[in-house]
């Protein structure tokens, strides 16, 4: 059934089509993509989260999953053309991270001295423990180093410790909110009144 849109909500959507995802907006208003891509058509409304920013989103979906996978070669040909196609800056920058830890598997995995870098191939190797101690030693004013914590966190169960650390990722970087809503690394949160409620602040 199509979604019944409310002034405020037609109001809220011509001020952010410009600045706002078609992921955001869709959570914003509680409804599916398509049916905020079919309301901007109708308004006439172009933004910013059109099909090549979904597309360009959805690869960089398919090439996480290929490096969960330990498709190592595969998930670095998709990052790169995320990195090509893409003219999100958040996305392109996340996107250049993954594929510097693909390219250091390809490479036979030589030691990596970036501890971002090395926790995050610890944690894709399933070794969450390593990861955290890794972590451990980055700096504490990252966004990234914030966003991993709390990924390591859901993965260790420590529930609100992951969403302490996923709050100061999204304050640090609002766009980390549509990372999460995506991430299955907080599969078990999803449930999660709080953590509801820090995307919905999130978004606010």
């Amino acid at each position: 059934m199509s979604k019944r849109w409310s002034k405020t909500e037609i109001a809220h959507l011509k001020r952010h089509a410009d600045s706002q995802t078609l992921e955001e907006l869709a959570q914003r208003f509680h409804t599916e993509t398509a049916e905020v891509r079919a309301k901007m058509e109708e308004l006439g409304l172009a933004g910013t989260s059109g099909d090549d920013h979904d597309a360009a989103l959805s690869a960089f979906e398919s090439a996480l999953k290929l490096v969960q996978d330990g498709k190592w070669k595969k998930a670095a040909e998709t990052f790169e053309n995320v990195i090509a196609e893409s003219d999100t800056h958040e996305l392109t920058d996340r996107a250049r991270q993954y594929l510097a830890i693909c390219q250091h598997r390809l490479d036979g995995e030589p030691e990596i001295e970036d501890p971002y870098l090395a926790a995050v191939v610890s944690k894709n190797s399933g070794d969450v423990e390593t990861a955290q101690q890794l972590i451990s030693k980055a700096g504490s004013d990252d966004e990234r180093i914030a966003y991993l914590q709390a990924s390591l966190h859901a993965l260790a169960g420590d529930d609100d410790q992951a969403i302490e650390a996923l709050g100061k990722a999204i304050r640090l970087n609002p766009r980390n909110r549509v990372q999460a809503f995506h991430d299955p690394d907080f599969k078990d949160l999803r449930e999660n009144e709080e953590f509801q409620g820090l995307l919905e602040q999130a978004q606010a």
